[in-house]
């Protein structure tokens, strides 16, 4: 996998795809406060618009959304406003802050969509997080690389997710970091066999070097349910208990779950 040079960080020419678009992303918790965040911004200069969604863990278990859409033609890369919203790139590739104040509906997480939506109300926030990079970027922006591919996926990716890159913001060993090699993941999951758990994962580097993590999910926030697809966003924690006995590592993280449906409300694809 490819590291990325700060360029990448800037805005792309823009392409003439009608729904051609670049975004960031940034998640976020702190275990202390029980809060935290997930969050997006999306630029769409052929459509005509830019638009953010905020997700907030809030204290005790509630999850406050915010969604913004304003008009936006021409790119933008360092500064990127949309409502009460604001990204500032600090320095590419390595710092950016994000900002905040302003009232979300707030909404219990742990219940179907519409019982949380029957108790939904109004919470004032406020938002003030810097995320620090602590490892190179890397990811894919128009180059050839990632392994083999099916016909598929070959021919998505020089359309859907043509650039896209990854970089870490705190918990890490702090000796090295490496490509991974390959992911083995395994499920536990709740009895209506759709939602996530714990999270088992087994992720091997590019040396074969294998470390086991185990994800403990917290918090489920359903974000997404249409045309029998369903998106479940985990909170959760992560244990890695280290090398040579030397101590558990706990970091906290997105366990995103895409589930497609069949008419029973089951997976067509069951969780492994």
């Amino acid at each position: 996998m490819p590291i990325l040079d700060t360029r990448h960080d800037l805005a792309h020419p823009v392409e003439g795809d009608t729904a051609w678009s670049e975004s960031y992303y940034f998640n976020a918790y702190d275990p202390e406060t029980d809060s935290g965040l997930f969050s997006r911004i999306g630029i769409r200069p052929n459509e005509g618009t830019m638009d953010v969604g905020m997700s907030l863990w809030l204290p005790g278990g509630e999850l406050g959304e915010y969604r913004w859409v304003k008009e936006q033609r021409d790119m933008v890369d360092t500064v990127l406003d949309v409502g009460a919203v604001r990204y500032e790139m600090l320095e590419a590739l390595q710092s950016w802050r994000l900002t905040m104040e302003d009232a979300v509906q707030a909404r219990p997480t742990g219940k179907s969509r519409a019982e949380a939506e029957a108790e939904a109300h109004p919470v004032k926030v406020a938002l003030d997080v810097r995320f620090d990079a602590i490892t190179p970027a890397v990811g894919t922006d128009g180059q050839p690389g990632g392994g083999p591919k099916s016909k598929e996926a070959a021919a998505a990716s020089g359309t859907v997710g043509k650039g896209h890159l990854e970089q870490a913001g705190r918990v890490w060993d702090g000796t090295r970091a490496t490509s991974v090699a390959e992911w083995r993941v395994r499920t536990e999951l709740e009895g209506d066999g759709v939602t996530h758990r714990v999270v088992h994962l087994d992720v091997v580097d590019k040396s074969g070097r294998t470390f086991p993590l185990r994800g403990d999910v917290l918090r489920i926030a359903p974000i997404g349910q249409a045309g029998g697809t369903l998106v479940n966003e985990g909170l959760a924690r992560w244990t890695y208990e280290g090398e040579s006995g030397g101590g558990p590592l706990t970091g906290y993280g997105i366990a995103e779950y895409l589930h497609q449906l069949d008419d029973g409300g089951r997976p067509v694809v069951p969780v492994e």
